[in-house]
């Protein structure tokens, strides 16, 4: 996609090649499930142009990910597909817990 779709080339053409070197690489190590080199690499490509949008979102998704990929990482995920929210375990107290605190 990132050879072939014409504004992204167009995009990429306004880049430095320093840039856009890191960001490969970054962008390779993404894909291969090492999120510690891409995390490293795209903050490197930040040096270069610190308004970057997408770097600036795959920082974000890989810090909110603990720079872990999923344990079924294939080298893609679905950016269309809703996430399912955390399991939430919701403990029901005694109303009888807090009636200590006030005897005093």
């Amino acid at each position: 996609m990132f050879e072939y779709d014409h504004d992204i080339i167009c995009l990429f053409k306004q880049r430095k090649q320093e840039f856009l070197d890191i960001f490969a690489k970054a962008r390779e190590s993404y894909i291969e499930g090492d999120w510690i080199n891409c995390t490293t690499a795209l903050n490197m490509a930040l040096t270069y142009n610190q308004n970057d949008g997408p770097t600036k979102w795959m920082l974000a998704y890989l810090e909110k990910n603990k720079l872990l990929p999923p344990d079924d990482w294939k080298g893609v995920r679905d950016i269309d597909k809703k996430l399912e929210p955390p399991a939430m375990d919701y403990v029901k107290n005694n109303d009888d817990d807090f009636d200590d605190d006030e005897e005093d």
